[in-house]
């Protein structure tokens, strides 16, 4: 990503076929998961494929509308403030969100 782009306020960038979007938990303006989950959500269109990699928290099943969801297993999450895993597995979703065309 080039410097200073907020992948949350910014366009992302139209040459992008696929984005693979690993969002932080909670973002430094206090925004999460749902903030990141909408963005891909209108970051969509024909020629482009999102994938979101998410704790399988029971709100982000709603994006079953509009995504194929796969089981990404349990993941030991590392924070990268802090290089260490976050304790105990926690299941993870792949949410792949594919153009309408």
């Amino acid at each position: 990503r080039p410097f200073g782009f907020d992948g949350l306020r910014d366009p992302w960038p139209e040459d992008a076929s696929a984005v693979w979007l690993n969002p932080p938990f909670r973002g430094p303006r206090g925004e999460g998961m749902a903030a990141w989950a909408a963005k891909a959500v209108r970051e969509r269109r024909a020629d482009r494929t999102i994938v979101l990699i998410a704790p399988a928290y029971r709100w982000m099943a709603r994006l079953s509308a509009v995504a194929d969801v796969r089981d990404a297993g349990d993941i030991a999450w590392v924070s990268m403030e802090e290089p260490r895993t976050s304790g105990t597995p926690t299941p993870a979703m792949l949410f792949v969100l594919r153009g309408d065309g």
